[in-house]
C-alpha cells in the first residue's frame, strides 16, 4: 500500500509532511520535477489517494480498488462554480450576482467576470476567466474561448467587485463529516497577500475567528450535500457583507495550516483520529506562508512581502510557518536555475 497524489506542488508537499508524522509514511506523486521526490506511474490496487485537483478526482473517485475521501463526487456542484452559486442562493446564502448565460444581454453592472464554470474540461486545465469593462469587450473574449476549443456555455457571468482587496478573501476549510459532526475540523482563514492582482491564489494567510456567519453557512452547505472529506469554501467580504464564492471538495493549497494542530486533517482522512464528545474542533490561531513566493519576492527586491508576512503573524496570533521550509524552497530555486528554467 502506498500514499499517492497526482500533483507535486506545495499542497502535495504539505500532505507528505503530515504523512511523515505517522510512522514515517511518505507520499508518492505521479508528477515529476516538483517538491515530491518519490514517484509513481499510476496508483496500484490498495493505494490511498489524495486529491488536490478536480481532474484526478473525476477519474478515480468511486473505484473500489483504492481508498479515498470523499467516497463519491458532491452531486451537482462538483467543479461547477455556476451550479454551486445557484445552490448557495437556493439555501439563502448571499452570493455574488451572476448570470448563467454569457451570450444573453447582461443586467449585471460592469465590470463583469466571464468566469469558467469548471476548472478542468476533458483533462485540461481551463482558463479561469476574463474581466470585461464593457459589452464591447465580449466579442474578443468569446473569440479567445473558441480558440481554446471551448464554448461560451463553459463560462458564466459574475459581477466583478472592484472594491475588493486581497485581504477581503476568506475561507472556511478543514475536514467535514456530515454523518458524524463530532469529527469536523475547521479553521476560518483570511488572506493577507496574493501572488497577483485580480484572480489569484493566496501567498499568505492567517487563521482568525469567524467574523460573521461563515461557519454556519458552511455547515448549511456541507450538511445539505451530505459531504464528508477535506474541503475549502471561499468567501469574499464586500461593502454589502460577506458573499460565498467557491467550493473545493478536496485538499486545497493551504491545507498545511492544520499540521501544527495535531495533524488532524491527515488523521481524519485516514480515519485514525481519536473520537471526541465535544462537537466539532475549530482552531483559532496559525499562519501559512508560501516560502517560494516569499523568497522570490525578496530576490526581486519586493520587500513589501515582509510586511505582508508580519501581518499574517499578527492576525494569526502565531509565529510564521513557511510552506515548504526555507531549505526546500532554496533547493527548488537552485534546481530551477541550474536547469535553465526561471523560478516560478
Amino acid at each position: 500500500m502506498r500514499d499517492v497524489t497526482f500533483s507535486c506542488w506545495i499542497n502535495a508537499w504539505s500532505i507528505d509532511q503530515g504523512l511523515r508524522k505517522l510512522d514515517g509514511r511518505k507520499l508518492y506523486s505521479t508528477k515529476p520535477d516538483g517538491l515530491i521526490k518519490a514517484l509513481a506511474q499510476e496508483p496500484n490496487k490498495g493505494d490511498v489517494l489524495y486529491f488536490t485537483d478536480e481532474a484526478s478526482m473525476r477519474k478515480y473517485i468511486g473505484q473500489k480498488d483504492y481508498f479515498s475521501v470523499p467516497k463519491q463526487l458532491p452531486e451537482g456542484v462538483f467543479d461547477d462554480k455556476l451550479a454551486f452559486a445557484s445552490l448557495a442562493r437556493e439555501l439563502g446564502i448571499p452570493t455574488i450576482p451572476f448570470q448563467n448565460n454569457p451570450c444573453e444581454q447582461t443586467k449585471l453592472g460592469f465590470p463583469v467576470l466571464v468566469k469558467a464554470r469548471n476548472s478542468w474540461i476533458n483533462g485540461k486545465h481551463v482558463h479561469r476567466g476574463w474581466v470585461c469593462e464593457s459589452r464591447q469587450e465580449f466579442p474578443q473574449v468569446f473569440k479567445e474561448i473558441e480558440e481554446k476549443g471551448l464554448q461560451s456555455s463553459d463560462y458564466f457571468l459574475q459581477e466583478w467587485l472592484e472594491e475588493v482587496e486581497a485581504e477581503d478573501n476568506y475561507s472556511v476549510c478543514g475536514y467535514w463529516d456530515a454523518e458524524e459532526n463530532d469529527r469536523n475540523l475547521l479553521a476560518v482563514v483570511r488572506r493577507t497577500s496574493s501572488y497577483n492582482k485580480g484572480q489569484s491564489c493566496s501567498s499568505a494567510i492567517a487563521v482568525i475567528q469567524d467574523p460573521g456567519e461563515l461557519i454556519e453557512w458552511t455547515r448549511t452547505i456541507l450538511n445539505h450535500l451530505s459531504y464528508s472529506g477535506p474541503f475549502e469554501i471561499e468567501y469574499l467580504r464586500t461593502r454589502n457583507g460577506f458573499r460565498v464564492l467557491e467550493f473545493n471538495p478536496r485538499f486545497w493549497y493551504q491545507n498545511g495550516i492544520f499540521l501544527k494542530h495535531g495533524n488532524g486533517l491527515i488523521r481524519r482522512y485516514l480515519e485514525i483520529d481519536e473520537k471526541t464528545l465535544n462537537g466539532e474542533t475549530i482552531i483559532d490561531s496559525g499562519t501559512w506562508v508560501d516560502a517560494i513566493w516569499f523568497l522570490r519576492s525578496i530576490l526581486k527586491l519586493q520587500f513589501q512581502a515582509i510586511r505582508e508576512v508580519r501581518r499574517a503573524a499578527e492576525l494569526g496570533r502565531a509565529k510564521v510557518d513557511l510552506y515548504p521550509t526555507i531549505p526546500v524552497a532554496l533547493k527548488y530555486f537552485l534546481r530551477r536555475i541550474f536547469s535553465g528554467k526561471p523560478p516560478e
